[in-house]
């Protein structure tokens, strides 16, 4: 119930951090019989296990392991990823090997960002040190259940320029051919 998604947009992408908690409430160590782990979205680039994390946890290109046994009480594994967004939007589809009991979800707003997912059932607006940030929250998600995320309003440069201007050269080298 303790872990978070954090979205932070950044210039034509988003930086994604997964805080995830992984509680054993048994008295003794658990070894699951598979492993915990898990690939991250069709695009992340850059994943890393962020300091703080437990020390059996490992990312490794796109995939996200933790080794057991898991001692009792709780496991810290906090992910981080960058998510490209160059329309302005990125859609975020992860599935998790375990349920998750409440989804939470918090985005740094920057300008006219927003968030939306049918598995988000309130959300709102909250400032915190000078800043605004977008907290949402959900029901339950089950173990292999993909959880969806839209984050638009992310700032991106237009494409027209880029486009006008390479159609313009080709004319120009066409011209020239002829």
């Amino acid at each position: 119930a303790e872990s978070r998604i954090v979205v932070e947009p950044i210039e034509e992408a988003a930086q994604v951090f997964y805080l995830l908690d992984i509680a054993n409430n048994a008295r003794v160590p658990v070894n699951p019989p598979a492993p915990f782990e898990f690939d991250l979205p069709k695009g992340a680039i850059g994943a890393t296990i962020m300091e703080g994390s437990s020390p059996n946890a490992a990312a490794a290109g796109p995939h996200i392991s933790v080794q057991g046994p898991f001692p009792p009480g709780h496991t810290y594994v906090q992910a981080a990823y960058q998510m490209p967004a160059a329309t302005g939007s990125l859609t975020i589809a992860q599935r998790f090997p375990v349920m998750l009991e409440q989804l939470a979800v918090v985005v740094k707003k920057s300008g006219s960002t927003t968030l939306s997912s049918a598995q988000i059932k309130e959300q709102r607006e909250l400032p915190a040190q000078g800043e605004v940030f977008i907290a949402a929250t959900g029901g339950a998600i089950a173990a292999g259940q993909a959880l969806e995320l839209e984050v638009g309003g992310i700032a991106h440069h237009s494409r027209a320029p880029r486009i006008v201007a390479l159609a313009l050269a080709g004319l120009i080298a066409a011209i020239g051919i002829w």
